[in-house]
């Protein structure tokens, strides 16, 4: 399948090991209007970085930027994601630990300015 990422807090760290990277419906999927309950991953580095110095600035009340760790998930190839907007992939199920690591952030003060422009579709349906 490949590599992806998630941004997370370290609060959620124990949680993760334990039972996995498990669905939500949060404050951000309600503030994004989003319809169910998943988990979100960038498809590369560069959308991290994008999303750290843009999107996740308007978030601070929820989230201190300090308080943030980088997953890096490797899926197997049968893992079935969905693809929207090119830089974003979302799981309905559980992704599990064995899939997980925690990376650091990569140098964010040379991040990119705008997203990719790849159409949406899925991936290994």
């Amino acid at each position: 399948m490949g590599r992806f990422y998630h941004v997370t807090s370290c609060r959620n760290l124990k949680s993760i090991e334990e039972y996995g990277l498990e669905p939500q419906y949060g404050f951000l999927s309600e503030m994004m209007m989003e319809e169910r309950s998943a988990v979100y991953l960038f498809k590369d580095l560069d959308e991290v970085v994008y999303a750290m110095n843009n999107w996740m600035n308007y978030i601070t009340h929820v989230y201190y930027k300090e308080d943030l760790i980088l997953l890096q998930i490797d899926l197997p190839d049968d893992f079935r994601l969905i693809e929207r907007h090119g830089w974003e992939a979302i799981s309905y199920k559980t992704i599990p630990w064995e899939c997980i690591s925690v990376i650091d952030f990569p140098d964010l003060d040379k991040g990119k300015t705008e997203h990719s422009t790849e159409s949406n579709n899925s991936i290994n349906e």
